[in-house]
């Protein structure tokens, strides 16, 4: 005799349901936690990759900085002052500028001198620091080489300066300079540490921080200094008085590619009046 199931009731139906429900509503909580917790991990990998990045980013940059500020500018030519070549073409520029500054001329007709960077550079590093000796003025030991540069009507001077134990360095200045009012002004200046190119009016303000002290505080380079920030002339007035009475006054300066032209006034020497009336 055959048995019959019984028949499956409305309670059982609705039981399962709820217990299917359940079970998928178990499996999309236990999603949701995954996703929420990818996206948790995604969000603090992405943010520790970027503060990673700026920070390797900024000592990057002050790496490169560093590094650059230690770097001669790219224009630096090393000159060796006891180089029996360099010592030579410092004392044939020096005979020419003197010849031609105490070389018979009518008064007041202008006359010109040209200068080149090596020319320039030679006597700089040979004849200057003995110069600045005669005039009892001791030649600051911190600075160990001077350099200058001539290139689209402007001037750069570099120092390299000893920094105690530090590696030397070298601070810059490029200039346009103008004579007004009698003196010599240096405008539109651009400053560099090494290789690194540094705000001009940054710079200037902190430069006298950089130097030693020994060449801050020396009344050429309070003047330059000045003058940097323009607030005077380098030179209050550019006339040379030579032996036999005459005046020899600049009246023009320009910068033609690697030279450096001077254009300069011979004066009569002044007559003394005569002392007896006639």
């Amino acid at each position: 005799m055959a048995t019959t199931e019984p028949a499956e009731t409305h309670a059982d139906r609705a039981a399962s349901r709820d217990a299917a429900d359940a079970a998928l509503e178990g499996v999309r909580a236990r999603l949701m936690r995954r996703a929420r917790s990818a996206r948790a991990r995604r969000w603090l990998f992405f943010g520790a990759f970027a503060v990673v990045s700026a920070v390797s980013a900024a000592g990057l940059m002050a790496v490169t900085a560093l590094l650059l500020s230690r770097q001669a500018p790219a224009w630096w030519r090393p000159v060796d002052p006891a180089d029996p070549a360099t010592v030579d073409l410092a004392e044939r520029v020096e005979r020419a500028v003197v010849s031609a500054m105490h070389r018979p001329r009518p008064p007041g007709e202008p006359w010109t001198v040209a200068v080149t960077a090596e020319q320039a550079n030679a006597w700089l590093n040979v004849k200057l620091p003995r110069w600045v000796r005669s005039r009892s003025d001791a030649w600051p030991e911190e600075v160990r080489r001077i350099q200058t540069r001539f290139t689209g009507g402007r001037l750069s001077v570099g120092l390299e300066i000893a920094g105690g134990s530090d590696e030397p360095r070298i601070v810059a200045a490029t200039v346009e300079p103008v004579l007004r009012g009698g003196g010599l002004w240096l405008t539109q200046p651009a400053t560099n540490a090494g290789r690194l190119d540094l705000p001009a009016g940054w710079t200037i303000k902190k430069l006298a921080r950089w130097l030693p002290e020994p060449i801050r505080t020396r009344e050429m380079a309070e003047r330059a200094l000045a003058a940097l920030k323009q607030e005077g002339p380098v030179l209050p007035t550019v006339e040379a008085r030579l032996e036999d009475g005459r005046r020899v006054r600049l009246v023009g300066l320009r910068i033609d590619e690697d030279r450096l032209l001077l254009t300069c006034v011979t004066t009569r020497r002044a007559r003394r009046a005569d002392a007896s009336p006639e």
